[in-house]
């Protein structure tokens, strides 16, 4: 019985964990959220046009399709975890180079963040 009653206990605990984790954020979290995101945004928007608009164009609108950022043709991923991939270690046999080294962590979130608000966009249309 006392061995029923652990076992209980103890997925009961695990169950508050999975419910803690399905539930919406409060409003204050996902204005605190809202505000990083937009402050990563600006910060990689100024960023990108630092090092990225030479090859990409200065809203990632460059003529070449295979430059541009700016249509719905995402070869190499269109979610922010493959753009933060490729922005950190290039894309192998591309022009794309890769930042490690010359970009901080954060800096590459941030830039990478601001890409992806290209295909937000364009999803949007």
């Amino acid at each position: 019985m006392r061995r029923f009653a652990v076992i209980a206990l103890m997925a009961l605990w695990c169950s508050l964990f999975v419910l803690d984790a399905a539930l919406p954020a409060s409003p204050a979290a996902q204005a605190q959220d809202d505000a990083e995101t937009k402050r990563q945004i600006r910060q990689g928007k100024r960023l990108f046009r630092l090092h990225c608009q030479l090859c990409h164009g200065p809203e990632g609108e460059h003529p070449d399709p295979l430059f541009s950022l700016a249509d719905d043709d995402w070869r190499h991923g269109d979610k922010l975890e493959d753009i933060e991939q490729n922005v950190t270690e290039g894309i192998l046999g591309t022009a794309m180079l890769g930042f490690q080294g010359r970009l901080s962590e954060e800096d590459i979130k941030a830039v990478s963040r601001y890409v992806y608000t290209f295909i937000d966009e364009e999803e949007g249309q």
